[in-house]
This record gives structure tokens, C-alpha cells and sequence, in this order.
């Protein structure tokens, strides 16, 4: 360790370094929880509900492929069947909740490319699904969900039409035994219509339209047997190749219109097996294959995941270890070093401490002689300090009146400069009025002057309308009077116009003489204001000057008032510290004391003997205190006497943590 530190700042190492190991054994703690945490979070958070969701899409696919095949069953139950647009529904639904939990979950850049593709071809599988499902509506619509058994039954039909047929040909001719075919209902055609019921409407016509002549046959199969009976063969002949082979003909036709809705609903189970097992083939494996790659992208990070968190946990335990064992040796080395160190300053410090009380107590009479010299030097100058605080608060008092006549002819000063402004405002306000006092007439000169030349223009139309009266004779006498006294009042308007026009000239006159008068005045106190501005301007920089003297002076007087204080306040403890000597000698002894104590406490009983003896303490006359001079300042009240025994010390007092003999350590 550097040799230069003090015990504080080595144990503050040795601890820190504690601390550091600790804080290290923390991180490492905290890193490997927070590392497992993420792991799990990856695990918990992201990987398991994508695979779950992955999971429920590959459900959802699963389930919709199985309604379609079992749609592809004709043999199905009608509650089977009606079952299946509900598990479709519900398959999509839960697909499509699960590809929107699926798509908010974070998702390498690998893994949200196949998402993407994964969503295209998953919505073409869905219209190819819809275009399945379109053809089982159709096929639904034509209600032949078995088209084999109806295709087989028709043939059973025909079949068994035509047997009859030649049955009660082979009857009419030779006579042979024709049991049967009498009763419609009987035949298994008629049974098969008595149980049949379907919601397809051309189906229902087909059999309504074939009842009748299916009844017509088996009529002429009746008529026909009753006359071959009766030995009329020509006449159960011509029933034969009349009425029934009529009533035959039709009921074949309806027969062979069913075959066809039956060829129509067997197209549509071809169509929809060629939908779901080739044309929605490519998009469904499409399908299945970019969940396996996306469920296996998962369980792969999943696995990197756990992997790499076992690795971690391993070297995260190895790291611990380390770092206790590394915690441990260097707690117990630096706690050897340390108390090695300590008992060894220590040791030297309680010598050190043998030697300085003798020399202490030597000293102590010297300080008291010195401190009885200092405190009647400091009476002296604290009573100077004293006349000179006098006189200084006298000048205080004078500078401080001045600073305050100063800054009332400032104020004064202030105020008739405010005044002369307002003058000066006034003044311009005034100015403003007799100009448009000025303008006002100037306009009312341009109006009379208006009036006149209308006057003028009035009295040349009354000569031209009494030229023209003139000119009329007698009938323009009247009009003539007229233009007369036209322009005697034109003559009389121009006459007051120019003595009008002379009185506003005067005025324009008068009101441009004010205007100049006015700014005379207005500059004449501009002038003013300018000067009280700067009357203004050097009251205020004496009041300031006055003032920063009066603070000056303050200052000064505080500076001597506090220099009194120290000197009554050395003086007294010049005085104090004669008193503090002769507790110094009894000190002196406590601290023999004490290093007796602390060689015993550092190297044990027997030390005692091998230390060497600290001087003796000389005894020396307590010097009588004498009286403080100033009496009007507060001594420091004194440390009390030791106890009887044993002085009280305080630790740092015997300790020094900081004190540079203890740098060998």
C-alpha cells in the first residue's frame, strides 16, 4: 500500500475494496437474474404463445379441411351436415384470433417473411374454401345429396317399366302368367314417390308431371291383362302400343329428367372434389408448410434460448465462486494488513505522546507568562479602538444628513423636470390646435373664394339675360326686372365674399403668427426641460457619490467596531489563556496517563516495563490571574477541571487518524 495514506483513507480502501468484491458478487447475481428473466420473457412471452397460436391456426386449417371432406360424404346426416357451417365459422374465427395475436408477438426477420407469405396464401385458400362451399350451397340447393342411390334407384325404376312391359306383351300374346302392375302405388316407383320429399323445385315439377301418365300405365297394364283376359288379344294389343306405350314414353322422359338433376348434383360433387382435392391442393400444403416452418422457426429460438441460459447459468455460477473465494482471502488479507499497521502506529504514537507531555508542561508556564504581557497590550489598544469608533460614528452621522439632502434636491430636481415635460407636451398640444385652426381656415378662404367666382359667374349671367330682354322687347321687360335684381344680389354676394375673403386672410395671417409663436415657445421649453434634465442628472450623481460615502463610512466604522471586538475579545482571552495553563499542567499528567493505557491496550501488561519512562512533569507555580481590563465583553467560559482520578478524553484526542506520522504504514 502507499506508504503516504492516513489509517482513514486505508480502512476507506480496504472496505471499498470489500464493497467492490460484494458489489461485484451483486452484479453478477443481478446479471444472471436478469439474463433468466429475459430468457424466460423470450420463452413465456414471445416463443410459447407463438407456437400456441401457430397451434391454433394449424386446428383451425385441420378442422376446416375436415368440413370439407365430410361435405364429400353423400351418405351424410342431415343434423352432420347442418353442423358443418358452424364448425367452419367457428374455425375461422379462432384462426383469425389467433393470427392477430400471432401478428402483434415480435418476430425475427426470417419468421415475419413467412408470416407475410403465410397470410397471402392463407387468404387464397380461403377463397378457394369459399368457392367449395359455394358448390355445396348449389348442391344443397338441388336437395340430391346422394346422386348414386337416386341414379341407381331411377335405373331400378326403368328397369322395372320395362319388365312389366314386356311382361303384359308376352301376357297379351302367348297368355303367360303376368302377376302384379295393376296398382301405381304398388310398384316401387310409387312407393319411392310416396316417401320422397325434397325442396328442389324441379324435382317436385318432374314428379308431379310424371304422376299422371306413371298412373296411365299401370291403367293400360290393367286394361290391357282384364282384355287379353276376356280373349280380346287384338284389343289388349292395341292398349299396348296405344295408351300404355304413351303413358310409358312419358314416364321415361320424367325419369330420364331426373337422371339428369341427378348427373347435375354428381357434376357438383365432381367439381367440388376437383376444388378441394386440386385446385385448393397447392394453397392448403402452401399452407401447412409455412406453419411447420414458422412453428419450428419458433422452437428453434426457443431452443437457442434455453441453451444459451444454461450456458450462462453455468459460467455465472463459475464467475461466483471466483469471486467469493477471491471476496474472502482479500477481506482476511486486508484485515491483517490493517491491524498489523494500526498496532504499529500506535505504538509509536503512545511514545511520541511519553515524550511531548514533558515538554508540554515545560511550555505551559511560558504561555502564561506571554499571555498576561498580550492581554495589558490589548486593554491599550481596545481603548484606542474605542475614541476612534467615537469619532468615526460622529462622521457617519454628518455624511448620512448629507446623503439625505442630496437625495431630496433630487427628488425636487425630479420633479420640475416631470413638470417641464408636461410644459413641453402642453405646449405641443397647443401647436397641433392652431394648425388646424390654420388649416380650418385655409379652407374657409377656398370656399369664399369659390363663393366669389360663383358670384362673378351670376352677375355675367344677368347681363346676358338683360341683353337678351333687351333684345326681346316688350316681352322680355319682365324677365329683364328679373336679371336685374340677379345681379344686384350677385354684386352684393362678391362684395361680402372679398370682405369675407379679407377678414379670413387676416385671420390665416393671425393664426400663422400663433403657430410660430407657439414653437418659439415649445423650443424655449424643450430648452428648459433639457437643462432640468441635466440639473436632474447631477443632483442624482451627488446623491449617489453622497451615498456611497455615507456606506463607505459605515463600512469603515463597522470594520473598526468589529476590530475593537477582536481586540477586547484577545485581550480577554490573553487573560483566559494564563488561566488555561495551569490547567495545561494537569492535562499534562492525564496524558502520562493515557500512554500508559494505550502501550498497555497495544502491546499488553508486560509493555509497561519494557517502555521507556516519560519525563517528569516539573512542577510550576500557577501565575495569579489578573482582572480583565474591559469589562463590558463576555469571557469564553473555560474547560472544567479534571475529574479526580482521571481526566476526560475525548478519542480523537488520543487517536489522530489523520496525522502524517502515520505515513510508514
Amino acid at each position: 500500500m502507499n506508504t503516504g495514506w492516513t489509517i482513514g483513507r486505508k480502512l476507506f480502501v480496504s472496505f471499498a475494496c470489500v464493497a467492490g468484491i460484494t458489489l461485484l458478487l451483486g452484479l453478477v447475481g443481478y446479471y444472471g437474474v436478469a439474463k433468466g428473466g429475459r430468457a424466460v420473457s423470450e420463452i413465456g412471452a414471445k416463443r410459447l404463445p407463438g407456437v400456441q397460436n401457430l397451434l391454433a391456426i394449424v386446428a383451425s386449417e385441420l378442422k376446416i379441411k375436415a368440413a370439407q371432406r365430410t361435405y364429400m360424404n353423400p351418405n351424410l346426416s342431415d343434423d352432420v351436415r347442418k353442423r358443418q357451417p358452424q364448425n367452419i365459422a367457428k374455425a375461422r374465427e379462432d384462426c383469425q384470433s389467433a393470427c392477430k395475436t400471432y401478428e402483434a408477438l415480435p418476430k425475427t426477420g426470417e419468421e415475419a417473411a413467412i408470416w407475410r407469405e403465410f397470410v397471402s396464401t392463407w387468404e387464397q385458400w380461403s377463397k378457394e374454401t369459399d368457392e367449395f362451399l359455394k358448390l355445396n350451397g348449389e348442391l344443397e340447393a338441388l336437395d340430391i345429396l346422394n346422386p348414386s342411390d337416386l341414379q341407381r334407384d331411377l335405373q331400378q325404376f326403368i328397369g322395372d317399366h320395362y319388365k312389366l312391359t314386356l311382361a303384359v306383351m308376352n301376357h297379351v300374346e302367348t297368355g303367360a302368367e303376368c302377376k302384379g302392375g295393376d296398382d301405381p302405388t304398388a310398384c316401387n316407383y310409387g312407393k319411392w314417390m310416396a316417401k320422397f320429399e325434397s325442396v328442389n323445385p324441379e324435382l317436385k315439377r318432374i314428379i308431379d308431371a310424371t304422376r299422371p301418365s306413371h298412373e296411365a300405365f299401370h291403367a293400360a297394364v290393367k286394361k290391357a291383362k282384364e282384355l287379353a283376359a276376356a280373349g280380346d288379344k287384338e284389343g289388349g294389343a292395341g292398349v299396348i302400343r296405344g295408351q300404355m306405350k304413351e303413358s310409358a314414353g312419358k314416364t321415361f322422359e320424367g325419369f330420364a329428367a331426373m337422371l339428369a338433376e341427378a348427373t347435375k348434383a354428381k357434376e357438383l360433387y365432381t367439381n367440388m372434389d376437383r376444388q378441394m382435392m386440386v385446385v385448393s391442393r397447392d394453397s392448403q400444403l402452401k399452407v401447412e408448410d409455412f406453419l411447420a416452418r414458422m412453428n419450428d422457426t419458433n422452437q428453434r429460438a426457443a431452443a437457442d434460448t434455453v441453451k444459451a441460459s444454461e450456458a450462462m447459468a453455468a459460467f455465472l455460477e463459475i464467475l461466483a465462486v471466483i469471486a467469493m473465494v477471491v471476496g474472502v482471502a482479500a477481506a482476511l488479507g486486508l484485515g491483517v494488513l490493517i491491524s498489523r499497521g494500526i498496532n504499529k502506529a500506535l505504538r509509536r504514537i503512545a511514545a511520541d505522546l511519553g515524550n511531548g507531555a514533558g515538554q508540554t508542561a515545560s511550555a505551559a508556564g511560558q504561555v502564561a507568562q506571554s499571555s498576561q504581557s498580550m492581554a495589558e497590550g490589548a486593554s491599550e489598544q481596545a481603548s484606542s479602538l474605542e475614541e476612534t469608533s467615537a469619532s468615526l460614528e460622529e462622521m457617519t452621522s454628518m455624511t448620512r444628513q448629507n446623503a439625505d439632502h442630496a437625495n431630496q434636491a433630487k427628488n425636487l430636481s425630479g420633479e420640475a423636470n416631470a413638470s417641464a415635460g408636461k410644459g413641453v407636451q402642453a405646449m405641443a398640444k397647443m401647436g397641433a390646435a392652431i394648425d388646424d385652426i390654420k388649416k380650418s381656415a385655409d379652407a374657409t378662404a377656398k370656399i369664399i373664394k369659390t363663393i366669389d367666382e360663383i358670384a362673378f359667374q351670376t352677375n355675367l349671367l344677368a347681363l346676358n339675360a338683360a341683353v337678351e330682354a333687351a333684345r326681346a322687347g316688350d316681352a322680355g321687360k319682365g324677365f329683364a326686372v328679373v336679371a336685374e335684381e340677379v345681379r344686384n344680389l350677385a354684386q352684393r354676394s362678391a362684395e361680402a365674399a372679398k370682405n369675407t375673403a379679407a377678414m379670413i386672410e387676416e385671420s390665416v395671417k393671425n393664426a400663422e403668427n400663433g403657430v410660430q409663436i407657439s414653437r418659439e415657445v415649445g423650443a424655449t421649453l424643450e430648452e428648459i426641460a433639457g437643462a432640468a434634465s441635466k440639473v436632474n442628472a447631477l443632483v442624482a450623481e451627488i446623491a449617489s457619490a453622497s451615498n456611497e460615502q455615507a456606506k463607505g463610512i459605515e463600512q469603515v466604522n463597522t470594520a473598526v467596531a468589529q476590530m475593537d471586538q477582536v481586540t477586547q475579545s484577545n485581550a480577554a482571552n490573553s487573560e483566559e489563556a494564563a488561566s488555561a495553563s495551569e490547567e495545561l499542567n494537569a492535562q499534562a499528567e492525564a496524558t502520562n496517563r493515557i500512554v500508559q493505557e494505550l502501550v498497555a491496550m497495544v502491546g499488553g501488561a508486560g509493555a509497561l516495563g519494557r517502555a521507556s519512562n516519560p519525563p517528569a512533569i516539573p512542577e510550576k507555580a500557577g501565575v495569579a490571574p489578573r482582572k480583565p481590563a474591559v469589562t463590558n465583553r463576555r469571557r469564553a467560559a473555560l474547560p472544567a477541571p479534571a475529574a479526580a482520578g482521571r481526566a476526560v478524553v475525548k478519542p480523537e484526542q488520543i487517536i489522530p487518524l489523520d496525522d502524517a506520522d502515520l505515513g510508514d504504514f
